[in-house]
């Protein structure tokens, strides 16, 4: 809305030295101007606030192009630390796929062979794997494209974009640019390697390890696993200490609407009386989302910003907050705060009793004070210092408390609420609900970093188990003959594991070193952190390195203990 309507209708309260900030928009006349305006706030903010060294007031210009990252929705923070899980999801995706085909390469060279034997050269059997990868990425887009077909309300809330945005003209050269980059090298190694093997492979047995091309391959599916099982550790402790931390009230069952009704006392007696309501109350705001700013004057005769809020006689009690001192509001010019702004206001001694107010102008007596809580978003916002003021009137945001069952409650409230106040447009809302929709950033970071977790250890294990499966066909006749001169199953178990952990060790820690960084980059933007010690990250790495020595074992469990005549006796 304009000012001037707001100063009309007298919508909201404003003035240089009325409430702490505002949030208004601005169009320029040309946007070259940007700089020539902003190098005049200050002026300008000296000429109607004057000098006050106590206070600091600024004006600060954002483009809206750039609120987004600017205006704290969202941060370069996260869209480097999304790149970095995608970008390990799509570098470790393609690997996997230049490792399997290079792993099968001892069973396709006798038909490579055959191929070069009836006139097919280098550039013939390089075009073959081109092909091969292509339709395998056409196979494989359609089966994405069935699974968010069915899965799109999920993919919609976790994303918090329809698929017609993800996939829109604007858009679309991301996806792109990743098919392209997966068939280039998907295809391109393979088919390079395998363009290289010589038509002599028809009449002898191909046996060449080429563990110069798999052994790295490894290494980096190994980094990547370590590094999204590290960074999931820390996302999941960090997602489960904000989502169950306590708020220092009680929102189970609470239901919100915003609205003013005429005879406020009469709506009142009409929504408590309601056969499903158990209790009710109402204030200018909820703690959710922060509080009107406001400027008082403290002791020593400083302006200091605080947080404010009016509420009735109920609103207290009906969260369940706790009062530390004191008591309920219970008239016009009384006030309670929290310990915070006791401590703010340099009145931490004797506090009730004391007038607060700005300059001349006395809000209240002080007559009680709360246990601090957040306010606001206790994810990113520490404890703000805090008043409350008395309001006699049933008007604002108001609260409800419904009996079981709730979300059967809810909705017969919303239809009853129609037809009593259908000059209101009063619609309740569940309280839990809004916390929860408030900790979507937390918790679909969580599930992001999950889905990550999950994918990249599928297709490592599915690497390694073509690793596994490449080595044990290679070394077979080796292992046949350590058996015969009375090697037994657990020393040839031993021998596979030992030569896959001198790569997966190191890969291992420098992936958990990375989980570590990026991890510690994530948590500093909440203004509290859980406690996640090195230990969790060994215990994490341990993990790793057990999956895979498990992986190796059992696959490699049927040829320890094979007869060892079966592999020589074909020799």
């Amino acid at each position: 809305m304009s000012l001037a309507s707001s100063a009309k209708h007298g919508w909201g309260y404003w003035g240089w030295r009325g409430g702490d900030s505002y949030l208004s928009c601005i169009r320029l006349r040309h946007a070259e101007d940007f700089d020539k305006v902003t190098a005049r706030f200050p002026e300008l903010v000296k000429r109607f606030y004057g000098d006050d060294s106590s206070v600091k007031y600024a004006i600060e210009l954002t483009p809206v192009r750039n609120y987004r990252m600017d205006g704290g929705v969202s941060s370069m923070r996260m869209v480097w630390i999304l790149l970095t899980l995608g970008g390990a999801i799509l570098f470790i995706v393609t690997l996997n796929y230049v490792l399997i085909s290079i792993s099968s390469m001892a069973r396709r060279a006798k038909s490579i062979g055959v191929h070069k034997c009836n006139g097919a050269g280098g550039n013939t059997i390089f075009g073959m794997f081109i092909l091969e990868t292509g339709i395998i990425l056409l196979v494989s887009l359609a089966c994405m494209a069935l699974l968010l077909v069915y899965l799109r309300e999920s993919v919609e809330d976790l994303l918090d974009v329809s698929l017609a945005g993800i996939f829109g003209w604007e858009n679309i050269w991301v996806s792109l640019c990743v098919v392209t980059f997966l068939f280039v090298v998907g295809g391109m190694l393979p088919g390079y390697i395998f363009s290289r093997i010589p038509v002599t492979q028809v009449f002898r047995r191909y046996t060449e390890g080429k563990k110069g091309w798999k052994r790295p391959l490894l290494f980096v599916q190994f980094c990547g696993v370590a590094f999204i099982f590290g960074l999931l550790g820390v996302v999941l402790s960090q997602s489960y200490y904000v989502t169950t931390m306590d708020r220092g009230f009680d929102p189970m069952r609470v239901v919100v609407g915003q609205t003013d009704f005429g005879n406020s006392e009469n709506a009142r007696s009409t929504l408590a009386n309601l056969p499903y309501v158990e209790s009710a109350a109402s204030g200018s705001n909820i703690f959710l989302d922060g509080l009107s700013g406001e400027v008082l004057t403290n002791a020593a005769g400083h302006d200091v910003s605080l947080r404010w809020m009016q509420a009735d006689k109920d609103y207290i009690p009906f969260l369940g907050l706790k009062m530390k001192e004191g008591r309920n509001m219970a008239k016009d010019g009384e006030v309670v705060v929290n310990e915070k702004f006791l401590e703010i206001m340099n009145m931490e001694e004797d506090p009730i009793g004391r007038q607060v107010g700005k300059r001349d102008n006395v809000m209240g007596t002080i007559v009680g004070v709360l246990k601090d809580f957040p306010t606001s978003n206790p994810a990113y916002e520490p404890i703000q210092p805090l008043f409350i003021t008395y309001a006699p009137n049933f008007n604002g945001t108001v609260l409800l408390k419904l009996k079981e069952p709730f979300e059967e409650n809810l909705r017969n409230l919303n239809k009853d609420v129609r037809e009593i106040f259908p000059q209101n447009d009063l619609v309740f809302k569940s309280y839990p609900g809004l916390i929860s929709q408030q900790e979507r950033s937390v918790t679909n970071f969580r599930n992001a970093a999950v889905l990550a977790a999950i994918t990249i250890l599928f297709i490592t294990l599915m690497g390694l188990i073509g690793y596994i499966n490449d080595e044990m066909q290679r070394r077979s006749k080796e292992i046949a003959i350590r058996k015969v001169n009375g090697a037994d199953a657990a020393s040839v178990l031993s021998l596979l594991a030992r030569d896959v952990l001198w790569t997966s060790i190191p890969a291992v820690i420098i992936g958990t070193v990375g989980a570590w960084y990026i991890g510690n980059i994530w948590r500093e933007q909440f203004c509290d952190t859980s406690s996640f010690p090195v230990i969790y990250y060994i215990l994490i790495a341990l993990g790793v390195l057990g999956i895979i020595v498990g992986c190796v074992v059992l696959r490699s469990w049927r040829i320890a203990n094979e007869n060892p005549v079966n592999s020589i006796k074909s020799e």
